[in-house]
């Protein structure tokens, strides 16, 4: 279709070009046109394609950067967005009071031009503006058109189906019954330190106490009480605001004191509060999440003053101040990130003026790419006392579960990052490091099955496991509670995640051993010699059949009954198990095996 106007079934409210071609002319039925400009993303550029519209098409070449970014017209509630390309993938975000939101991911990537219905949404969903951002991948995507639709029945000319964005199939959630079971060989040396397993690598992260009335939910507070949760992360993308008085521009006291007096779960557990962002009155107008920058002096002292309202008035000790949160990439971008790690200084100092007793640090790194950890080690060296980063391992909820597996060496690899980037430029300090989020997948929309499922806490478990042999100080899942990630879903019931996590600062806590198996890709192991001398053992399937090893007795090296949990495509159960028996671990489960007390 190389013409520099569509020809549209029914009627169109508007059609935008991506590529600065000028004008674009809709025909309508009756015969009216209407006119829109080009909107081209920065950084993206204009590409000549005799088989584009016009003859012209917009393409990036670096992954998860804007393509296309438009104003959302004053006419019409609700529009189908329609997008043309070539290649893919793509996500579509609103812009509402300056934050990203995901609208969907559209993971087609047709070898020709082609339409994608990218979904119906009202104009409060879209936002002031809308964006495209290009996704991952060996090719490079290219836009042709976009074009909103006031008519949801409105369709683009020769349109038939939805070919760019056909349905794939979802991974599997059970085993499978083809696959015969597997035997694995297990090597265990009880008497061979390789690590330690903190309790603190057992943590979630939580946003209920935000709200009051969602911390006072009976359910989660039981849970966070049974597992002895040993650290909870406090973050929400919008904090501090959720916290702030915008009309005073002070801090509501009240509504703090609440929603930590309502989480009675947390107990004696350490916290650290991630101050993700900025407050709504200090953001540079027109820049979207950036800190004016005759703002940044009044920012430290608001933050100083809530350091004093938790000691004083809410009498809760914040462990761990974690300053900013996913910043450095959009800084970097603009060429500012010498500025970001300037307020970040100035932040923690004002912070360990008020409360010397604290740690300090941050900065919640997107994922830990070596340039931003050497940038922030090295502009913020002497002024923190620990590192924070975030892994996850995917964005396609398609990804096979052998990918989404395999991506667990990805997050080992990438935190090795820092561990060996701290040797390198931390002078000798003591520098705590925590994998402050993980989870399987990055984004939220659409929801990810894993997350609720066996497979999702095999993965979790293995993220754990890593980070243990690496010797970092802690992690945190991502998060507690809702339907998207949560260990509990949005009515407080329990998933098969969640099991894990109250097993860990139980069970799991102490010296790692060594260990090896014959197949380390379906599965893995967390052997445990506890304070006690007790021993515990976490085996993680990660295929998708059953694995045979030898008996319980003989993994954990002594005599006497044995405990058993586990957690597969069943749920929770407690099998029992003759001390003789071998062991078998059916498809993607985690099994737990314990001296009895």
């Amino acid at each position: 279709m190389n013409r520099p106007y569509l020809l549209l079934t029914v009627s169109f409210v508007l059609l935008l070009v991506a590529a600065h071609t000028g004008v674009a002319e809709v025909s309508l039925p009756d015969g009216q046109a209407l006119e829109a400009e080009a909107n081209v993303a920065a950084d993206s550029k204009v590409i000549d394609d005799a088989d584009a519209s016009g003859g012209k098409a917009v393409t990036n070449e670096k992954a998860w950067q804007p393509l296309f970014t438009a104003t959302v017209p004053t006419e019409g509630d609700a529009f189908t967005v329609w997008l043309r390309h070539r290649d893919g993938p793509f996500i579509l975000k609103a812009m509402i009071d300056g934050a990203q939101k995901d609208l969907k991911q559209l993971w087609g990537s047709p070898e020709k031009w082609a339409w994608t219905n990218c979904g119906r949404y009202t104009r409060a969903e879209l936002g002031e503006k809308f964006l495209i951002i290009r996704g991952a991948g060996n090719k490079t995507p290219a836009i042709d058109v976009v074009v909103l639709a006031t008519d949801e029945n409105a369709k683009p000319e020769g349109f038939t189906g939805n070919p760019a964005s056909a349905a794939r199939p979802l991974p599997a959630s059970q085993p499978s019954s083809l696959v015969p079971a597997q035997r694995v060989e297990v090597k265990v040396a009880w008497d061979q330190t390789v690590g330690r397993v903190p309790a603190t690598i057992w943590g979630v992260n939580d946003y209920e106490i935000l709200n009051p009335t969602a911390a006072s939910d009976p359910k989660l507070q039981a849970y966070l009480g049974q597992c002895h949760v040993p650290i909870v992360r406090i973050h929400q993308g919008t904090l501090p605001n959720p916290w702030l008085n915008q009309e005073t521009k002070s801090w509501d006291v009240e509504k703090i004191k609440a929603g930590f007096a309502a989480s009675t779960g947390y107990g004696d557990a350490r916290v650290m509060l991630n101050l993700a962002t900025w407050p709504k009155w200090m953001l540079e107008p027109g820049k979207g999440d950036f800190l004016a920058k005759d703002q940044s002096e009044a920012y430290v002292q608001l933050i100083a003053e809530l350091v004093r309202v938790m000691r004083d008035d809410v009498h809760r000790k914040i462990d761990y101040w974690e300053i900013t949160n996913e910043k450095e990439g959009a800084y970097q971008k603009a060429g500012r990130l010498d500025e970001l790690w300037d307020i970040f200084n100035q932040t923690a100092d004002a912070i360990k003026k008020v409360d010397p007793t604290t740690k300090v640090g941050g900065p919640a790194l997107t994922w830990p790419k070596k340039e931003w950890v050497d940038s922030f080690l090295s502009k913020a060296a002497g002024h923190f006392d620990f590192i924070t980063w975030h892994s996850y391992g995917t964005g396609d909820i398609y990804d096979s579960n052998e990918t989404l597996m395999s991506k667990i060496d990805e997050i080992e690899k990438n935190s090795r990052n820092v561990t060996d980037a701290i040797k390198q430029l931390g002078g000798g300090k003591k520098i705590d490091q925590f994998l402050s989020e993980y989870n399987v997948k990055w984004t939220w929309n659409p929801l990810e099955r894993r997350h609720a499922n066996s497979i999702g806490a095999v993965f979790q478990a293995c993220v754990v496991r890593r980070m243990a042999l690496l010797g970092i100080d802690g992690a945190m899942v991502w998060h507690v509670k809702g339907n998207a990630y949560g260990l509990l879903d949005a009515k407080g019931d329990e998933r098969p995640t969640a099991y894990l996590y109250s097993w860990g600062p139980k069970y799991l806590t102490g010296d790692l051993v060594s260990a090896s198996v014959s197949d380390e890709k379906v599965l893995e192991l967390l052997p445990v010699r506890r304070a006690d001398g007790s021993r515990a053992m976490l085996l993680s399937n990660k295929s998708d059949h059953a694995l045979i090893l030898p008996s319980g007795t003989q993994l954990l090296g002594m005599e006497g009954p044995i405990d058993l949990l586990r957690v597969d495509a069943d749920g929770l159960s407690t099998p029992t198990l003759d001390v003789s028996d071998a062991l078998s671990l059916p498809g993607y489960s985690n099994t737990l095996i314990t001296q009895k007390p």
